[in-house]
């Protein structure tokens, strides 16, 4: 088992270890409750910090490397765009203004309130999503061809109208996930890392805790936040996640000065500059030309970023990677405790760059002091039917 150092490794002493006798803290206060948070992606790492920061004695285990699988591929936009129902755009609206509120707090997170130009007419309905945004009090605003040009000069291709929003961004989600467990760990957690949870130790229907490389962990709550690993996970405790991946392709160029303040969503390319200097540009997750070839699909994104910009000098393809999102059955996040079974706790979503801050916020109170945030009501395991259920487990 790999572990940090430092004070963080010295609470694992006192962690208790499952034998004969198990020590069950259930009567013991919130400040002393202890949580195994399994996944070190962006969610999982932002689960374990929000609780350290609530008083929990908190282990965070990652099977890989701090920063998880599929945050490194994440392209990092922080919205609450189109195609939302109301109550997932409260959700993400709200933890949108919540990564303002932890960039405030705590300057050296990676994230950026960046705005976003939408000049792409094809993907979006323009028209509906500002009618149906702004009556939801969405902060956005009609420009016209003149306008984008003295926003963003470094554009070659501008439409005759665009919308800002200038209430979103982007965040690295890799290693934001890095951060908030450098910040869990500093503030008494212990993270261990390159660890595979095998198996979750049940007594009855209720989780006792975890078997993780050659050590066995007790808890009072385990949460399961391990991206396209929690369906597995979740299967040892008799719980059956729907859920589904699917792949998306996204690049990275080599550093150059600056191009584009804002994130560009055009028509042939969606693309932000990082504040290193390097390019990003990330293609749907659903398969189709690009995605089904990577390499070609690389070079092809990369041609239509230079294509975008005035200044295309230097812009040369540093890598790629092909990432699998973990996405719920009905495409919406799955947060909270699974029916019929005690001591475990579920967050699985597509969305965990934008849904961290809120999502993990409300979880750690849940989790802590068993209150339920109004804005996961629509969210739990519940809402999916036994058929629905049976139907995953049989795939």
């Amino acid at each position: 088992m790999s572990q940090h150092t430092g004070k963080a490794a010295a609470n694992a002493l006192a962690f208790p270890k499952i034998g004969l006798e198990y020590c069950d803290c259930r009567e013991q206060s919130v400040a002393q409750k202890q949580v195994i948070v399994v996944g070190g992606g962006i969610i999982g790492a932002s689960i374990a910090f929000h609780l350290v920061e609530a008083g929990a004695q908190v282990t965070l285990i990652e099977a890989g490397e701090l920063g998880g699988i599929v945050s490194p591929c994440s392209f990092g936009w922080t919205n609450a765009s189109h195609k939302n129902t109301r109550p997932y755009f409260n959700l993400r609206f709200q933890s949108m203004h919540l990564w303002d509120d932890l960039a405030a707090r705590l300057p050296d997170i990676p994230y950026r309130k960046t705005e976003v130009l939408y000049l792409d007419g094809k993907t979006f309905d323009l028209d509906t999503f500002y009618a149906n945004h702004t009556g939801w009090d969405y902060p956005l605003q009609w420009l016209d061809e003149t306008q984008i040009r003295k926003l963003e000069p470094g554009l070659t291709v501008v439409p005759e109208r665009g919308i800002l929003s200038t209430a979103e961004g982007a965040v690295e989600a890799s290693p934001a996930a890095v951060f908030f467990a450098k910040q869990a760990e500093a503030k008494g957690a212990w993270v261990v890392t390159n660890t595979e949870v095998t198996r979750l130790v049940m007594q009855g229907d209720t989780v006792k805790g975890v078997i993780a490389g050659d050590e066995t962990l007790a808890a009072d709550e385990v949460v399961i936040a391990s991206g396209n690993g929690t369906k597995d996970l979740a299967a040892m405790a008799g719980i059956d996640v729907p859920m589904y991946s699917k792949p998306g392709l996204l690049i990275s160029t080599t550093p150059v000065s600056h191009r584009v303040q804002r994130l560009i969503l055009a028509e042939e390319v969606h693309f932000r500059q990082r504040a290193d200097g390097t390019l990003s540009a990330g293609e749907d997750f659903g398969g189709g030309e690009i995605n089904g070839n990577p390499e070609a699909g690389s070079q092809m994104l990369l041609e239509r970023i230079r294509n975008q910009l005035v200044d295309p000098t230097g812009i040369e393809l540093a890598g790629y990677t092909v990432g699998h999102r973990p996405i719920p059955g009905d495409d919406h996040p799955i947060v909270g405790r699974p029916v019929n079974r005690s001591g475990l706790y579920i967050a699985v979503m597509h969305s965990g760059a934008t849904l961290a801050p809120v999502v993990c916020n409300a979880a750690a109170r849940e989790l802590l002091n068993d209150e339920r945030d109004p804005l996961l009501a629509t969210f739990g395991m519940e809402r999916f039917s036994e058929a629905q259920v049976a139907a995953s487990a049989a795939e």
